[in-house]
Formats: structure tokens, sequence, C-alpha cells
């Protein structure tokens, strides 16, 4: 994962990785757990539909809902980008932060 993955919005930041990779681990933590689409959506506080169409790729995951689901998870929400990136979350700071 490079620097252009994590993009920055207002209040959120939005996952630009490979969404085929989030979704797939989501699926897999989700069928670990038991877990149906509308207990998910309920952790997120999003609406079974919005939550669906993130599951699907057509809308794309924000840092805080991946983060939602790590902590009721009990992982790490880069767990969930399906590989480890390089610079972890040091993205999350400016590209002049020293």
């Amino acid at each position: 994962m490079d620097m252009q993955q994590w993009k920055e919005r207002p209040r959120d930041w939005i996952f630009t990785g490979n969404p085929e990779d989030v979704n797939a681990e989501i699926r897999a933590h989700m069928a670990r757990r038991d877990l149906h689409h509308n207990e998910v959506a309920d952790i997120l506080g999003l609406k079974r539909q919005a939550f669906a169409r993130r599951l699907h790729g057509e809308t794309p995951w924000h840092y805080s809902e991946l983060r939602k689901l790590a902590i009721s998870w009990n992982i790490l929400p880069l767990d969930l980008a399906g590989s480890v990136p390089e610079i972890g979350v040091s993205r999350m700071y400016s590209s002049n932060h020293p």
C-alpha cells in the first residue's frame, strides 16, 4: 500500500486501497463470528443498504468505519486492509509532517 491509498476528507479518511481485499476480510470476519449484514450495519451505525453498498464495492469505506469494526472485533483496522501496508497509518499526517 502506498501513501495514495488513504485520502483525506473533511471529517474522515477514505480507504482507497483495493476494496475487494477489505470486503473479503470483512466477510471472513463476519463468517468467523456468524454475523449477518444487519448486525454489522448496526455496529457501524449504517442502514443495511448502506453497509451492503460498501461490502459490494459501490461505496468506499471510511477509515472510521473500519476502526469501528476493528474495535468491535478486537483487531487492528489495518487487519481489514487484506495485507499489512508498509507505512501503516502514518499517512494520517500531512505529507509535510516531519
